[in-house]
């Protein structure tokens, strides 16, 4: 949860801590925020699941009640319901509801959501209702929905075309008032208009007609293949996308679409993965028309049958750039701190690692420093998390300020950075190196009316000191640091053994 109350998906990690004697100590614990791909995949997930049902002709109420239950509840107490206007009645029907057995039978049965006044101009405006919080003012219904579902948040999301009348509305409730509006509202339109789609082919005579429907409405360029993998029809996205037209390769092997194809390895290698999986996706160099080779990412899955046999193959295909760029923002969350920009310890990890490969074969030296801001607790505790991240940011920018682009600066968690110094290094540079951070962290930092002081207690490891093993370096470090600490803070002290860390290059500075 973050500071804000809001609920957020992590990955935790935990490290084991041991001392010298190698006894566990304690547990490292890193968490990294996911959201943004936990949504993306997510997201994925509920339109496949949902475009599989309908053109393996799943009933309406099925492949609505598919769409509620696809939505993340994230411990936010989120339930939802699809209402539906029928062609001859006054009021709304309810046509799916998550959970499945709950609150919202007995609510409309009480309070029957009419198609007439009040609502009846809404409906035909279309546009989302979005109430955030108990309101005097609020429509009748909407005060006995909060009261019969305990909800804090509603969210009425019309089921239509824009511009055109609504066929229906997604409801969806939230009891926590915390959670993030812009993701719930982007949650409500998205199954409003997968909704669109399930009614609308549910609706339709033609079965031609529907399927282009669905695919035009999804916006994903979409090939479907029989069984065997002769093509049979493309959406209005494939054909802009690609420039062919249906025609021009009706009843043709889909291989024919990949340039990859000639080899024949590759492709059997393909082919047996549906056949064993139903699925498979990469990267293919895709034929396009007039003779253009574009690499283009394929997800190939599988229709069947009640019995489990394969009845159709749905290739999706999308751009490589648009999966390169979600795999850089996994990437970046994975290894970068969000409130600085700053390496994570993860990061940070793998760099040192590395460098001491390179210090072990003589090819540069290196010099590790723990760096903690001394009243960093008191500072947060009387002003606030924002001061303290507003803190924590400009404590960043100095410490990049004071180093080479070559070097790393990290944060380590809390209040504590790390810095790892490559290249040529000796205790004289280092050393100045960390006199001129601790003047720098020692600057007053305005925050709004206020000037913050803080300072630094810096710890300092030359790799060649120690045994060089990364967790023995970060140990010696911080022991060194917390020599500082004891000293009266606000300086720097190299590591200079078990027996003697006040050796000669050992040295300290009082604030």
């Amino acid at each position: 949860m973050r500071k804000s109350g809001e609920r957020f998906w992590a990955s935790v990690t935990l490290t084991a801590l041991h001392d010298q004697a190698g006894r566990l100590t304690g547990y490292a614990k890193l968490t990294r925020d996911i959201t943004v791909s936990k949504r993306v995949e997510l997201q994925e997930r509920r339109r496949r699941t949902v475009l599989e049902m309908m053109l393996s002709d799943a009933p309406l109420s099925a492949t609505l009640q598919a769409v509620l239950q696809g939505l993340p509840d994230q411990g936010v107490g989120l339930t939802s319901a699809v209402l539906l206007k029928p062609a001859s009645a006054s009021s709304l029907i309810l046509a799916a509801q998550q959970p499945a057995a709950g609150a919202w039978q007995s609510l409309l049965s009480a309070h029957p959501l009419d198609t007439a006044d009040p609502w009846a101009d809404w409906l035909q405006s279309a546009q989302p209702f979005l109430l955030w919080g108990p309101d005097p003012q609020d429509p009748a219904w909407c005060m006995a929905a909060r009261q019969a579902l305990g909800v804090q948040t509603l969210l009425l999301w019309p089921i239509g075309p824009r511009g055109a009348p609504a066929l229906g509305v997604v409801v969806l409730g939230v009891s926590d008032p915390t959670q993030e509006r812009t993701a719930l509202a982007a949650l409500a339109q998205e199954a409003a208009d997968l909704c669109l789609i399930i009614v609308q082919r549910a609706r339709s005579a033609e079965a031609q007609a529907l399927a282009a429907s669905v695919y035009q409405a999804l916006g994903e360029a979409i090939v479907v293949t029989s069984a065997a993998g002769e093509i049979q029809a493309l959406n209005p996205a494939f054909q802009q996308l690609t420039g062919y037209r249906t025609e021009a390769l009706q009843s043709l092997p889909l291989k024919d679409l990949a340039e990859d194809s000639r080899e024949s390895a590759w492709w059997a290698r393909l082919w047996q993965s549906l056949e064993t999986t139903g699925r498979w996706q990469g990267e293919v160099r895709t034929r396009f028309a007039h003779g253009e080779v574009r690499p283009q990412w394929w997800m190939i899955s599988t229709i069947e049958d009640e019995q489990g046999t394969a009845q159709k193959r749905l290739l999706i295909l999308s751009e490589v750039t648009d999966k390169k760029r979600a795999e850089e923002i996994i990437w970046r969350e994975a290894n970068y701190d969000p409130l600085t920009g700053l390496p994570n310890r993860r990061l940070f990890m793998d760099r040192l690692v590395q460098a001491l490969k390179r210090a072990q074969q003589g090819r540069e030296g290196l010099t590790l420093m723990l760096i903690d801001l001394d009243h960093f607790k008191s500072v947060n505790d009387q002003w606030g998390h924002e001061a303290g991240d507003v803190v924590l940011q400009t404590a960043a920018q100095r410490l990049l300020a004071c180093v080479r682009s070559t070097d790393t600066v990290a944060r380590w968690g809390g209040d504590e950075f790390t810095v790892l110094l490559t290249g040529a290094e000796d205790a004289a540079r280092a050393g100045a190196l960390a006199e001129r951070m601790v003047a720098s962290l020692s600057e007053p930092i305005a925050w709004e009316a206020e000037r913050l002081n803080i300072g630094a207690s810096i710890g300092l490891c030359l790799a060649g000191s120690s045994p060089d093993d990364a967790e023995r370096l970060l140990s010696h470090a911080d022991q060194a640091m917390y020599q500082v600490k004891r000293a009266g803070r606000g300086g720097f002290r190299f590591y200079a053994g078990e027996d003697d860390l006040s050796a000669s290059l050992t040295k300290a500075h009082k604030a």
